[in-house]
């Protein structure tokens, strides 16, 4: 819960600073949702169901990040890593495996 917030205020910094090339309304819905999310888990859903969701959820952002951090670190890369159209695809199975955990 703590780190949806932190995430939140690195996003209303954004806004704040007039940043707005940094931010987008999915941005924006994506971290306000979170926060909300993982405070009612936290409050009314205890117990460990979402250890799969947040699991799973961390191995995305690590290949995420890592190709992010990549593409600053050699910016030529941007274009011919061959993965970066999975990025997207990776997300969506991530959604769809944690809507069949829900379930």
């Amino acid at each position: 819960f703590w780190l949806k917030l932190i995430d939140l205020t690195d996003t209303i910094i954004f806004v704040l600073r007039k940043k707005f090339s940094s931010v987008s309304f999915l941005h924006v819905y994506h971290h306000t949702g979170m926060v909300m999310l993982t405070w009612s888990g936290v409050k009314w859903f205890p117990g460990g169901h979402d250890t799969w969701i947040g699991w799973l959820n961390s191995i995305v952002h690590v290949v995420m990040y890592g190709y992010y951090l990549l593409c600053v670190l050699q910016p030529q890369y941007k274009t011919s890593i061959w993965w970066k159209k999975h990025l997207t695809q990776m997300q969506m199975i991530q959604f769809l495996l944690n809507s069949i955990h829900s379930l």
